[in-house]
């Protein structure tokens, strides 16, 4: 019906195709974007006067040095917006996929029950999450021998 022409191109060239193919991950930790203004957070920091004696500055920015990472310290004013800004950027993964994709770069204390708490509140990750498969065939059983 269409008139195409396949054509070979090298994956380094590629990028549409390549980009299409990675985990977001692999082009979140390739690009080092942040999901939040880097000036609105050193601000937010600053309002709301954060200090913790693991926290420390690089770059103006109170970090913390976890698994050898320095991840950035999120006051509470912008966890929901960081929360809001993962699910926009990488979709609606489940708790297990979103805490692995904030805990490369952000960290607070609480950070996996905020996370935890965050999806099971999220109307389209609960219509998303996968369902039991046996009750999907009890049902189907029950029914057909009814």
């Amino acid at each position: 019906m269409y008139d195409y022409e396949i054509k070979y191109l090298k994956g380094s060239t590629n990028i549409e195709a390549d980009l299409l193919s990675r985990h977001p991950v692999a082009h979140h930790r390739q690009h080092s974007s942040h999901l939040l203004d880097i000036n609105e957070i050193k601000t937010h920091q600053k309002n709301e006067n954060l200090c913790g004696p693991k926290y420390h500055e690089n770059k103006d920015v109170i970090v913390i040095k976890k698994k050898n990472l320095h991840k950035i310290v999120i006051p509470f004013s912008l966890r929901l917006k960081l929360l809001n800004q993962a699910q926009e950027q990488f979709g609606h993964r489940g708790v297990k996929k979103m805490l692995h994709l904030i805990l490369l770069q952000y960290y607070w204390s609480d950070i996996t029950t905020d996370i935890s708490e965050f999806v099971e509140h999220c109307m389209v990750c609960q219509l998303n999450k996968k369902k039991e498969t046996k009750e999907i065939w009890v049902t189907a059983i029950s029914s057909t021998y009814q």
